[in-house]
């Protein structure tokens, strides 16, 4: 019978949530490849393929409002982040 395997790494998604203040570049970050979270807090441990991580970045810590929170910046300097449409209610041609 052949070997069977299978290429995972155990992670924990940084937290994200509607307290973390607009910053200067909150406009334009997914242009960007940037991306703010909560500092040191994150999610459960999860098993996920490694074929499903991509690219690498950079980790900031910065404190805003009396908050700390963590930066992401893309280190894909290839191509510009792909964009994130965001549904508009009730305009279907957007």
């Amino acid at each position: 019978m052949p070997t069977l395997y299978a290429d995972c790494a155990v992670v924990q998604r940084f937290m994200e949530g509607p307290e973390i203040p607009e910053l200067p570049w909150s406009l334009r970050a997914t242009d960007l490849g940037i991306a703010t979270w909560h500092a040191d807090q994150l999610a459960d441990a999860e098993v996920v393929e490694v074929c499903c991580l991509s690219g690498q970045f950079a980790l900031a810590t910065i404190s805003k409002d009396a908050m700390r929170l963590w930066v992401t910046i893309s280190l894909d300097h290839d191509t510009q982040e792909p964009d994130i449409l965001d549904d508009i209610e009730g305009d279907e041609d957007v």
